[in-house]
């Protein structure tokens, strides 16, 4: 009895209250729903699930769901309407681990590389053990070097939401927040340098070759000279030069056809100077263009040791080091607006809205207010120094050196929900896809898992023996991993069906104008 009435009571409630509702407050209630509700909600009566079915309330919910692609401004076409391209979308996360996989790219550097990550759809940057940061090209596989070289190991880089900023952080204590559109641009520039260069270069060779013939009629004449006054000297000796002596007219033209003309030659060392003098001139100003093109890196300076860990959105960055502090910057303005002390160094670090996730070397995960500077709770449970954490909504994934894989749900009195045990190394990276768990780790293993089933692993990668992950990123069906034998991969998921989408996706963004996303 107690069941039916409750029911009753909802349909009633249903029925009189809610529908009795304005449209444009339902509207607004709506959009704070999830889709199962929504879905739910919308099975009730006709009425409402219109309002269920309103596409700006399912847009708002993709948008919520898959920030990354908030610049498409409307659903592909195979798809029309954005509550299909939700389901599609989340059907394809959830299942997108049991595709077949194949590595599409692959490169080898003599060195580690310590972290990779994507910077728009067709490129990909990497710092490496030999202190440099590169920006490669999927469609031509070159890279460019960004212009400032670190002083130390570059730790850590992180790329903004809109993929105009990366920001990057190493040993000498610094932050350099790079421009990525300046940047391309300045690497067009440098191409067009470069041609500039090898026409000047040719220009160069044509002048030297002109200098070389210059001075090979003159060897000539020379040697022409030596041979002509060793035929006078002869002359003289024989009784026939006795007779041409008298003769002055003769000898006159004769010497005249002899000698050699001084005045050209004064003239060819005047135009050789003058050629020389030429190419210094434009090589002091290819220098000078050279150096204006340079472009130099917004610098954060305030840490006293080694930057370890990094978060960046579009306007604010927040650093963790191993002098104890995680900072918060404002990128625009160059100000550190708050610091935040801990009792030893910071591995890791996350942060969402007004709150921060911290992993440190004492074992301990904490969660912080980021307005008030306040700890609002202290998690432990590792044993050993937590080496990378992410968090989202009310849940806290943090990876140690212990081999251990912690969640934590910030809802329950425990707060630890489960433990991953399913590595035989130190874990040296994770990430959040949707209802999986990315994690790899020293073991040369990366590993997936259900987050919907706890403790149950779904899939393996192993790279080989003595090889470290040291960072992976998932993103639109693309796994890119890098390691410290040198290796940077991408492993490719996407079906047929999958790249059809991607296309109208595509073409979804050139309508809008956004082309940095492309590039």
């Amino acid at each position: 009895m107690g069941s039916t009435s409750s029911k009753e009571t909802i349909r009633s409630l249903s029925d009189e209250s809610i529908v009795q509702l304005p449209e444009e407050l339902l509207f607004y209630i709506f959009r704070y729903l999830d889709a199962s509700s929504l879905m739910k909600v919308g099975s009730t009566n006709t009425y409402l699930d219109q309002i269920a079915n309103d596409p700006l309330i399912w847009k708002k919910l993709f948008f919520r769901r898959f920030p990354h692609l908030s610049s498409i401004p409307v659903p592909p076409p195979t798809l029309k309407t954005w509550k299909k391209y939700y389901h599609h979308r989340v059907k394809w996360s959830s299942q997108w681990y049991k595709k077949r996989a194949q590595v599409t790219t692959q490169i080898k550097y003599r060195k580690g590389v310590n972290k990779a990550s994507f910077t728009t759809l067709n490129e990909f940057a990497t710092c490496n053990w030999d202190r440099t940061i590169k920006l490669w090209s999927l469609s031509n596989m070159k890279y460019t070097v960004l212009p400032t070289k670190p002083i130390g190991s570059v730790w850590s880089i992180r790329v903004s939401n809109d993929y105009s900023k990366l920001v990057s952080s190493s040993d000498n204590h610094e932050i350099h927040v790079y421009d990525l559109p300046r940047l391309r641009q300045s690497d067009e520039l440098g191409v067009k340098q470069q041609e500039h260069k090898k026409k000047y270069s040719k220009k160069k060779t044509t002048n030297e070759k002109k200098s070389v013939l210059v001075q090979q009629k003159l060897f000539r004449q020379n040697s022409q000279e030596d041979k002509k006054s060793g035929i006078l000297q002869k002359i003289k000796k024989t009784k026939k030069t006795h007779e041409l002596l008298k003769s002055e007219s003769t000898i006159q033209i004769d010497e005249n056809c002899f000698t050699n003309n001084e005045d050209d030659e004064d003239e060819d060392d005047e135009e050789e100077e003058e050629e020389k003098e030429k190419e210094k001139e434009s090589e002091k100003k290819n220098e000078k263009n050279d150096d204006d093109e340079v472009i130099e890196a917004t610098v954060l300076t305030g840490h006293t040791a080694p930057i370890t860990c990094l978060k960046f959105d579009n306007e604010t960055v927040v650093s963790g080091s191993s002098d104890s502090t995680v900072r918060v910057w404002d990128q625009n303005t160059r100000e550190c607006k708050s610091v935040i002390e801990h009792t030893d160094s910071i591995w890791a670090l996350d942060y969402l809205d007004d709150y921060l996730v911290t992993g440190s070397k004492d074992t301990a995960v904490r969660w912080w207010s980021l307005p008030r500077e306040e700890m609002l709770d202290l998690l432990v449970g590792h044993t050993a120094p937590v080496s990378c954490i992410e968090y989202r909504d009310s849940l806290i994934v943090s990876g140690s050196y212990d081999s251990a894989v912690k969640i934590w749900d910030l809802r329950s009195f425990d707060r630890c929900a489960a433990t991953l045990n399913g590595h035989r190394g130190p874990i040296s990276c994770l990430q959040l896809v949707d209802d999986s768990i990315l994690t790899g780790s020293y073991d040369s293993s990366i590993k997936i898992w259900d987050r919907r089933k706890l403790n149950h692993e779904v899939h393996s990668f192993n790279e080989g023996d003595n090889c470290w992950i040291l960072s992976l990123q998932y993103k639109d069906g693309r796994l890119l991993t890098s390691s410290n034998l040198g290796e940077v991969k991408i492993i490719d998921f996407r079906t047929k069906e999958m790249l059809e989408v991607e296309e109208n996706e595509l073409l979804a963004r050139w309508s809008s104008g956004d082309e940095e996303t492309l590039k």
